[in-house]
């Protein structure tokens, strides 16, 4: 057996050694690749999953908001203008809901039942003013969703 190989020649030798440092550096690569793969989907995991709780979070808080301001109207038969803001003051919006930037109640209003809303709503607000969000909103005889209650008052259309 000594003498089979000592019968190979050098070159052979130096190819034999090139051969198995490439096949050993192969797979080293293979297993450096796949470790920073595993460590890239890990991470990628843990990113998704901090981001769907924080989804979630803010679902669960406007679910309150919501739950808060359905129990206004359920409380009062008309929410006037200083309940609503004084409701919306003590939410503390940006302190506890900081995703909202306000909170509004849109009234809906039959197109029949426009004229006569406007008018009833001028007589209790002496500045008040009806307007279409754009001109495509005056066409057609569709309900429409007239702002009635915002705060911050900040929103409220000019």
């Amino acid at each position: 057996m000594g003498r089979r190989f000592k019968s190979l020649t050098p070159g052979l030798w130096v190819l034999a050694v090139v051969l198995l440092g490439a096949a050993l550096t192969g797979v080293s690569v293979r297993a450096v690749h796949d470790s920073v793969q595993q460590r890239e989907h890990l991470l990628f995991d843990r990113e998704i999953e901090r981001l769907k709780n924080s989804l979630q979070n803010q679902l669960n808080q406007q679910a309150l908001l919501l739950t808060a301001v359905r129990g206004v109207f359920a409380a009062s038969q008309d929410v006037t203008i200083d309940e609503f803001e004084h409701f919306a003051g003590s939410l503390e919006l940006k302190a506890r809901f900081p995703a909202t930037a306000a909170l509004g109640y849109a009234h809906r209003v039959p197109e029949r039942e426009l004229d006569a809303y406007v008018a009833r709503r001028s007589e209790a607000i002496p500045d008040y003013k009806f307007r279409y969000m754009s001109p495509q909103h005056q066409r057609g005889s569709e309900d429409r969703f007239v702002i009635e209650l915002i705060q911050p008052a900040a929103w409220r259309p000019t």
